[in-house]
């Protein structure tokens, strides 16, 4: 009686390797590829937004400071409501930062 469920577990746990092996070419090209994500993000920050590259520089910077100090509540937020949850909320999240950024446009006045 004891080996089905063992069995069983196995079963299941192969079929999840399997599909995560599926996935892992799609997860690497998305996140592993930085440097062309950062040089292609410079380029429509001052190319389309017209900003300068000591602005670029700044607000990367900013952005990375502000990721930072945000880890210790998202942590403390994740411990409370669950991991799964977390990543429900913040896939979506992510989404809408994204596309406030291609939508926003910078005053031409704008000077650091």
């Amino acid at each position: 009686m004891r080996q089905e469920p063992d069995k069983e577990k196995r079963k299941t746990r192969r079929q999840v390797r399997r599909s995560n092996a599926k996935l892992y070419p799609i997860y690497k090209m998305f996140s592993w590829d930085l440097l062309f994500f950062y040089a292609i993000e410079f380029l429509f920050y001052t190319i389309t937004k017209k900003i300068t590259a000591p602005q670029v520089l700044i607000v990367n910077a900013s952005y990375l400071i502000f990721k930072i100090i945000m880890q210790i509540p998202a942590f403390t937020i994740s411990e409370a409501i669950g991991k799964k949850r977390c990543m429900i909320l913040g896939l979506p999240s992510a989404l809408v930062t994204r596309l406030l950024t291609t939508v926003e446009s910078f005053p031409p006045e704008y000077e650091i």
